[in-house]
């Protein structure tokens, strides 16, 4: 979002580019001096096929919303450089089941795909990278989620970072690690 681009910009000594498929939320980080391209990730290539190399990719409340997840998982294998970071913030399925108590609830229509944390951690690794950091909303308390809505994250999404690795994405099979 246009927003959450502006706001980095002001802590952090970044160079920032949006894709937002949005054009209103295009348009204000346009404004705001973020180069941004108003399309959906599918069509980055061909609306933008030589994007310079990146240090980090974020991708926050976008991922459910994906027509084809693993497509954003290759580009951004693609354009990270070498020791790249994938940061991602993404509704916890499960967690919306149990909060609205029914499966059902849990369904948005505009979420193509949904994810728990157990997938989207394999996700991430087949596509070829190695999980630094997760944080998963689902089993905090109310204190912790409140004093969490209160410095303006969204409660009942996972937080992870991850580093991309020389494994080429998708092409060897991941299996869940061990339980300890």
């Amino acid at each position: 979002e246009g927003g959450l681009l502006c706001g980095m910009k002001e802590i952090l000594p970044i160079e920032a580019l949006g894709i937002e498929p949005t054009v209103s939320r295009a348009e204000y980080a346009s404004r705001k001096g973020i180069p941004t391209y108003a399309v959906l990730i599918e069509n980055i290539k061909k609306t933008a096929p030589d994007l310079p190399p990146a240090s980090n990719v974020v991708c926050t409340k976008s991922l459910n919303h994906f027509l084809d997840p693993q497509f954003f998982f290759k580009w951004a294998y693609d354009v990270l450089d070498a020791d790249g970071r994938l940061i991602l913030e993404v509704k916890n399925f499960r967690q919306q089941c149990r909060m609205s108590g029914r499966v059902r609830r849990g369904v948005q229509i505009d979420h193509p795909f949904m994810f728990v944390p157990e997938t989207l951690a394999e996700f991430v690794r087949a596509a070829g990278f190695d999980i630094l950091y997760t944080d998963v909303d689902e089993f905090k308390s109310k204190a912790e989620r409140l004093r969490q809505k209160r410095t303006g994250l969204p409660v009942g999404h996972m937080r992870l970072a991850a580093r991309k690795t020389g494994r080429s994405p998708f092409t060897a099979p991941v299996l869940p690690r061990p339980q300890v």
